[in-house]
């Protein structure tokens, strides 16, 4: 057999595997490799080789569970094939855990909603006092960690098509204007995390530092806030474990890279 044929055969079980995945439930769902070993007649190392090359290029990813593979975002160039948007929670998880165990402090997740976030998931922090996990409870993206380290990550327009309309004023800390709000998504874009800046409640107690949770386009799924008690959660104690905290932070926006967000585009009001 001649290396071309080979390699002719090696692309027609690359393609045979994408084909799997396509014909999946309109491209939905996730599968094993036993189940296509089985359905394509290959063995496994055969099926384990051709995966490998289809993630190397994004055609599939993992699945949150590791074990098992779905379409990527590489196959949006096909233009019909739907792409199921990831499961946050699932991704989330294990970060949020390390995060909590590395800070001791509340782990929220917050995703984007037209022109706010809202909490989804999280963790409740460790000790007597703690921050609570304030689920279902939705914020505009000019205010707060978890809404600012979305905002800056927007595409510029979309940034400033929020910008363009009067935003409200919370306390005197809120910052408004599209200039200082500029100035802030560039500091925010250049040290990969939001700070607290008392924008929200006039009788605010606790310092909270929200994270971006990034698509394969650099744009936000979401963002992680870590969120503890003033007396507690100190500037030194954050900028003691800031390297850790954006280590992790990293590690996750790793694997939520592989996907796109399936977020609605902010839009005029």
């Amino acid at each position: 057999m001649t290396p071309a044929t080979t390699g002719n055969q090696a692309t027609v079980r690359v393609m045979a595997i994408l084909s799997t995945f396509l014909d999946n439930d309109s491209g939905q769902g996730s599968l094993g490799v036993t189940e296509i070993s089985k359905r394509l007649g290959m063995t496994k190392s055969m099926v384990h080789r051709g995966l490998s090359s289809l993630v190397r290029h994004q055609y599939v990813v993992r699945d949150p569970s590791g074990s098992r593979y779905e379409l990527g975002p590489a196959v949006a160039q096909f233009g019909t094939v739907h792409v199921r948007p990831p499961d946050l929670h699932a991704l989330c998880r294990p970060t949020e855990n390390a995060l909590r165990e590395l800070t001791g402090e509340t782990i929220s997740l917050h995703v984007p909603v037209d022109d706010v976030v809202v909490c989804v998931d999280g963790i409740e922090g460790r000790g007597p006092v703690a921050r609570w996990v304030p689920l279902g409870r939705s914020i505009p993206l000019h205010v707060s960690p978890a809404s600012r380290a979305v905002l800056a990550h927007l595409p510029d327009d979309e940034v400033d098509l929020y910008l363009d309309r009067p935003l409200k004023v919370f306390t005197k800390s809120t910052l408004h204007t599209p200039d200082e709000l500029w100035e802030e998504i560039r500091q925010i874009r250049a040290d990969g995390y939001a700070r607290s800046l008392g924008d929200h409640y006039t009788k605010a107690t606790g310092t909270a530092i929200g994270f971006p949770v990034l698509d394969v386009n650099d744009e936000p799924h979401g963002s992680l806030t870590v969120a503890g008690p003033t007396d507690r959660f100190t500037p030194k104690v954050i900028a003691d474990l800031m390297d850790d905290m954006l280590a992790e932070v990293a590690k996750l926006n790793r694997s939520t890279r592989l996907h796109l967000s399936g977020r609605e585009p902010v839009t005029a009001p």
